[in-house]
């Protein structure tokens, strides 16, 4: 007679009379449905269930012998399924809303990370692979599955939610506070939804694209806070003051929203008014971004430096909007995008400003350490280089020919002034004078309206008139800086929006290249 196997079952009719019932839901109870899985016995390696979760998440195995078994799921479905689905605001088992239930029904409850119950590591887009094993979703795991000694009963598995990057989903409140931290979680959830409502009406389906939007409209609007500009109403194009995140100025721009939208803003305050809380503060900002000023295209090219200048006219707020950026990217996890940020910088020759005239004398102002009123990014002698010499290159290549366009001003400076302008601060950034010798600049330092043309007439009693960019129509934006941490943010200096000489320079913004 051969010698009995552990595996070997005597009166296995009276033996094999256990049951185990496993249901796997989300966070918000909703049930994981098709998960393929494996049911092993802890005493018996030859003894093994397969099958996949039912409609309710629900799979149950039957005949099995009294010992402890060991339940694992496919690693990939089940990360699959489990990204696409809406995390609670509060994780974990304290917060659960379905212990409560499991536990007064007589069953099992555990809470569980895709670590404990998957047999190996998955690929989830967003995460890199080392990135993924040491977080709190398999920390610790053995990828051995989930064990348990309890038979003849329901357990209850609620499964924490990991996000993967944000392509093709909603944006989350928890990660709208993440990007904000600072803002009242009232106005996240008041603008989360028409957040999403826009992403999906104006294509913004993928995380990095997502991430460029939230950037610049964080800034633009001191983190949600301003949708009215500040003493609009004395303005002289009252009632046509700015309103919404990207504040919308102008009648001609709201007809133009109001025409896009089909519905109507213009026709009194109440409906003007629209603007000022979403979803049309919201809405505005979409239209302005993607249809207005078509910043779509260099979005999804990563050329921060082309989507800022779009929208800003020039670099105002430089330095914030990249901050809010680069956090974006982190927290939609949209790093596996990247195309152009490079060592935490979006380089001048890598943007397509390097191929514009006025993006690149743009550069050069916003860098040079001489110029303060141009502020918002690092000061930086080498990147003004940069920007002025490309100027002197393209305007080389193509020069201005005609009297209006050598009438045309960029940034307050006549283009038959631009050239001596640029070899004056190119001469004074080499020879480190900082241009302090020219004509008494040392208490006027930065006035880029009066260099190179600074004898215009009587501009110290305007003081400051180049900051403001020919500055008639603009707001003040240079004492605002982009002001959109101080409520100025929609007031931002945009060149190109309210019709100056900086966004009509060349056509750049209606794509006629230089």
């Amino acid at each position: 007679m051969s010698q009995l196997e552990q595996s070997d079952c005597i009166n296995c009719p009276n033996i094999l009379k256990q049951w185990v019932e496993f249901q796997l839901v989300d966070e918000e109870g909703r049930p994981l449905v098709g998960m393929p899985y494996k049911l092993k016995s802890r005493g018996n390696p030859s003894f093994e269930r397969t099958g996949t979760t039912d409609g309710a998440g629900l799979l149950r195995e039957k005949d099995l012998p009294p010992m402890p078994v060991i339940l694992s799921i496919s690693a990939q479905p089940l990360a699959d399924e489990i990204v696409k689905r809406t995390p609670r605001q509060k994780t974990g088992e304290a917060n659960s809303h379905v212990k409560p239930t499991a536990i007064l029904e007589g069953h099992e409850y555990q809470y569980i990370t895709l670590g404990m119950l998957s047999d190996g590591y998955p690929t989830i887009r967003g995460w890199q692979a080392q990135e993924l094993q040491n977080s709190e979703h398999f920390s610790g795991s053995t990828l051995q599955g989930l064990s348990t000694h309890k038979l003849k009963r329901r357990h209850v598995l609620e499964m924490q939610v990991i996000q993967g990057c944000a392509c093709d989903r909603d944006i989350t409140l928890a990660e709208l506070q993440e990007i904000l931290p600072n803002a009242p979680q009232i106005r996240l959830q008041n603008n989360l939804e028409a957040f999403n409502q826009g992403f999906n009406r104006f294509g913004i389906t993928t995380c990095r694209g997502k991430a460029h939007f939230l950037a610049q409209v964080c800034h633009e609007s001191g983190g949600l806070q301003y949708t009215k500009e500040i003493g609009g109403e004395r303005k002289n194009y009252n009632p046509w003051y700015g309103r919404g995140l990207i504040q919308l100025t102008f009648e001609g721009t709201y007809t133009e929203y109001g025409d896009y939208i089909d519905e109507d803003v213009t026709s009194s305050a109440e409906n003007r008014d629209k603007l000022l809380s979403p979803p049309h503060s919201v809405l505005s900002a979409f239209w302005f971004y993607n249809i207005y000023k078509n910043v779509f295209g260099s979005a999804g090219n990563d050329d921060f430096n082309k989507v800022t200048a779009l929208i800003n006219g020039g670099f105002n707020g430089y330095n914030d909007r990249l901050n809010y950026l680069k956090t974006a990217i982190r927290v939609l996890r949209a790093g596996h995008l990247n195309q152009l940020l490079e060592n935490g910088r979006f380089e001048f020759t890598s943007s397509s400003i390097y191929n514009y005239k006025i993006y690149s004398f743009a550069w050069g102002l916003w860098h040079d350490p001489n110029i303060t009123t141009r502020r918002g990014t690092t000061k930086d002698r080498d990147e003004a280089l940069r920007g002025y010499e490309r100027v002197q290159t393209l305007i080389t290549e193509n020069p201005f020919r005609t009297e209006a366009q050598l009438n045309r001003r960029m940034y307050g400076i006549k283009n038959r002034d631009v050239s001596n302008y640029i070899n004056e601060r190119i001469a004074a950034l080499r020879a480190g004078e900082g241009g302090a010798r020219r004509g008494g600049e040392a208490g006027r330092e930065g006035e880029a309206g009066r260099e190179g043309g600074a004898r215009r007439g009587d501009e110290a009693g305007r003081g400051g008139e180049a900051g403001r960019e020919g500055g008639a129509r603009r707001v003040g934006e240079a004492g605002r800086e982009g002001g959109a941490r101080r409520g100025g943010g929609a007031r931002r200096g945009d060149e190109a929006r309210r019709g100056d000489e900086a966004g009509r320079e060349g056509g750049e913004r209606r794509g006629r290249g230089n």
